[in-house]
């Protein structure tokens, strides 16, 4: 906000400068983009979305996994939900945490199909809060402009796909396909990594790079000093 804003929200500028997700900008090198957009957000709606989510569904998950798990699970999803995005729409500004946000409920989903035949009566309940979930996330999600339907749907299968590659049941408790279905995921996963790195660093167009400078005058006098300096060099030699 501070950097600039329009109406109280950053503009596509200064998010594409701090990091946001852009496919040429990608194709290029800058690998930091699957990342930084995590911590971006396009508003104070999204913000708070985010947040309120984390809190409903994280606070859970950091207890039963631990915090150093948890860091990996969330950014993995992030960074998943990030590269099939920039993979499928490379043209899209995208910020925000829901890539790994909704990493969380692919997560959710592996576990409560990892768990099934062991839930009992729970299963209706959770299948109630399932469709509970998905109603509210839609709904929220529909009131951010332009949502990046692509890495929320990344940030999710990521989560899925990784929780059961990831996942430690107990030899009691595992169905009779539990090893199947972990090496199904495992090569999902690697074919979804392996296809959109391809796309995103080998076919993605380079161009365009948007011409954004977040410190206008500042680079103004930069790029004065070093035409002064160059002219006071260039007078140094002649003389």
């Amino acid at each position: 906000m501070w950097l600039g804003h329009n109406r109280a929200n950053p503009t596509p500028c200064v998010l594409y400068q701090l990091g946001a997700s852009w496919g040429p900008a990608l194709a290029r090198g800058q690998i930091w983009r699957l990342v930084t957009p995590v911590m971006l957000h396009a508003n104070l709606t999204h913000l708070l979305f985010n947040v309120f989510f984390q809190l409903r569904m994280g606070f859970g998950m950091e207890r039963q996994f631990g915090r150093d798990k948890m860091m990996m699970i969330y950014f993995a999803c992030g960074l998943f939900g990030n590269l099939m995005s920039v993979a499928v729409d490379p043209y899209k500004l995208a910020v925000g945490a829901s890539t790994a946000g909704f990493g969380l409920i692919g997560v959710w989903l592996a576990e409560i199909l990892l768990s099934w035949e062991i839930l009992g009566p729970a299963r209706e309940r959770t299948v109630i809060w399932i469709v509970f979930m998905m109603i509210s996330v839609t709904t929220m999600s529909s009131m951010t402009p332009n949502m990046d339907i692509f890495g929320h749907f990344g940030g999710a299968l990521g989560g899925f796909l990784l929780s059961l590659v990831i996942s430690d049941m107990k030899e009691e408790d595992r169905p009779e396909w539990y090893s199947q279905v972990r090496a199904a995921a495992a090569i999902g996963l690697l074919f979804c990594l392996s296809g959109g790195l391809v796309k995103a660093f080998h076919v993605n167009p380079t161009d365009p790079i948007p011409d954004c400078q977040i410190f206008k005058s500042l680079s103004d006098v930069l790029d004065m000093a070093s035409k002064t300096l160059g002219s006071s060099s260039h007078l140094t030699a002649v003389q």
